[in-house]
C-alpha cells in the first residue's frame, strides 16, 4: 500500500529525472514511475480520493502492458510499425488542410449556364433518371373546404389574377399544395400524398389537362406539365446542382495539381532537392 501514501504526500518528482522517482509498479521491462501518477492526481483531493485514484491508474496501466505484450507477439513488423503509420497520417492531415485553405483562398466558384449546359451536353447519357419525376400543379383540399368551385376555376385559369387568388386561397385553407410548376418531383413521393397512379399522369401530362382526384377525406386538384419516365435523361433544371458540383469539384483537383506541378518546377529550378 506504500504507493498510496506516496500519491497523497507533497513529495513531486520531475518525470525528467528518473533516479530519484521512485517506481511504482513493472510489467517485464516496463516502469510505471510516481511522477506518472502525480500527473493524474488532484492536489486538493482527499487522501482517500488520492489513493483511490492512484490504485485504479496502476491497475489500469499494468492491465494495458499486458494486453500490449499479448498484441505484440500476435503482430506483424508491419502492424507494429505504428510510428511510420502516424507520421503518415500526420502528413496526410496536414496536406488535407493546406488543399482545403488553398481552394477556400484561390477556387473560382462561379459556374456560368453555358458551361452547365456544355457540361449536360457532353455527359448527358450519364444522367439517366432513377425514377419517375414530373413537373405540376396540385392543391389538396379538405372535402368541406370553402368556395370548392371557384378554387377549380382559378386552378384551370393562366391568368395572373387567378393564379395571385389561388395563392392566397391555399394558404389560408389549402391542406397542401405545390404551385411551382418548374420544379420537378420524384414521383415515389408523389403516389405517397396522391390516389393516383402513373398511366393517370401520363394521361394529364400529354393532354396537358387539369384533373381531380378524391379519397374519403380529400380532393386532389392536379395539372401535370412534364413528365419523364426512369432511365429517360434527366431534365438539365433537375440536375443542374449536381453538375455545378461536378464542375467545382474537377476545378479544386485542377487546381491544387496544377499548385503541385509549379510547386515541383520551381523547386527543380532552385535547386531545392536531388535525387540519386
Amino acid at each position: 500500500m506504500a504507493f498510496m501514501v506516496w500519491a497523497t504526500s507533497c513529495n513531486w518528482f520531475d518525470k525528467n529525472d528518473r533516479e530519484n522517482d521512485p517506481i511504482v509498479a513493472t510489467v517485464a521491462e516496463k516502469k510505471l514511475y510516481q511522477s506518472d501518477i502525480n500527473e493524474v492526481m488532484v492536489k486538493d483531493a482527499s487522501a482517500e480520493d488520492s489513493a483511490e485514484v492512484a490504485k485504479n491508474y496502476i491497475d489500469n496501466w499494468i492491465k494495458r502492458q499486458l494486453i500490449l505484450q499479448v498484441a505484440e507477439k500476435y503482430l506483424t513488423a508491419e502492424q507494429l510499425d505504428i510510428e511510420r503509420r502516424v507520421q503518415d497520417y500526420k502528413e496526410s492531415l496536414i496536406i488535407y488542410s493546406y488543399e482545403n485553405e488553398l481552394i477556400q483562398q484561390k477556387l473560382d466558384t462561379v459556374v456560368s449556364q453555358d458551361e452547365i449546359a456544355a457540361y449536360y451536353q457532353q455527359y448527358e447519357e450519364n444522367f439517366l433518371l432513377t425514377e419517375d419525376i414530373a413537373q405540376f400543379y396540385y392543391v389538396k383540399l379538405a372535402k368541406d373546404a370553402p368556395k370548392i368551385d371557384a378554387t377549380r376555376e382559378m386552378f384551370r385559369s393562366n391568368r395572373t389574377e387567378d393564379k395571385e387568388q389561388l395563392l392566397g386561397y391555399c394558404v389560408t385553407y389549402a391542406t397542401d399544395f405545390y404551385l411551382k410548376d418548374s420544379i420537378w418531383y420524384e414521383l415515389s413521393g408523389i403516389y405517397k400524398q396522391i390516389p393516383i397512379d402513373q398511366l393517370q399522369l401520363r394521361t394529364l401530362s400529354k393532354n396537358r389537362l387539369s384533373g381531380e382526384v378524391e379519397d374519403s377525406l380529400y380532393i386532389y386538384l392536379l395539372k401535370v406539365n412534364d413528365f419523364k419516365e426512369q432511365q429517360e435523361p434527366a431534365p438539365i433544371n433537375y440536375i443542374r446542382e449536381d453538375i455545378v458540383k461536378i464542375i467545382l469539384n474537377k476545378r479544386k483537383m485542377e487546381l491544387v495539381n496544377k499548385t503541385y506541378e509549379n510547386l515541383y518546377k520551381d523547386a527543380l529550378e532552385n535547386g531545392s532537392f536531388k535525387t540519386y
